[in-house]
């Protein structure tokens, strides 16, 4: 049987440990998506949903020699920017919300990878 001494700890240890979870950053989610582009002309698209974050990185993994491109765009449907990424290139993407994403080859085959965490 518990004390009352026993219980005012016990309670006092809950709502210290409820306090402290509810001050701690949520985990991000790690995201990933992959493709192959056949030839120069080929494209494949993929969608980020930042959400209420900020600031989102995406690391592309790309292969080495091949002339892939990236277009980014935003949830409205405008061009944000183009890149031409290499092994581990990462794109910045701000300003939270729907990002569209299209991979497009411009000479060579090839697979491709994307990477991200949103909270």
């Amino acid at each position: 049987m518990l004390k009352k001494d026993d219980m005012k700890i016990s309670i006092s240890l809950f709502l210290a440990f409820l306090l402290t979870a509810s001050l701690l950053p949520a985990a991000a989610k790690p995201y990933s998506t992959q493709g192959y582009l056949e030839s120069a002309g080929d494209e494949q698209y993929f969608e980020v949903y930042a959400g209420n974050d900020t600031y989102v990185e995406v690391t592309f993994d790309i292969p080495y020699g091949v002339d892939f491109w990236v277009d980014v765009y935003g949830q409205y449907g405008n061009l944000l920017g183009s890149y031409g990424p290499r092994q581990g290139k990462v794109i910045q993407l701000s300003g939270g919300g729907k990002f569209t994403i299209y991979v497009t080859s411009e000479g060579g085959s090839g697979p491709w990878s994307a990477y991200w965490e949103v909270e």
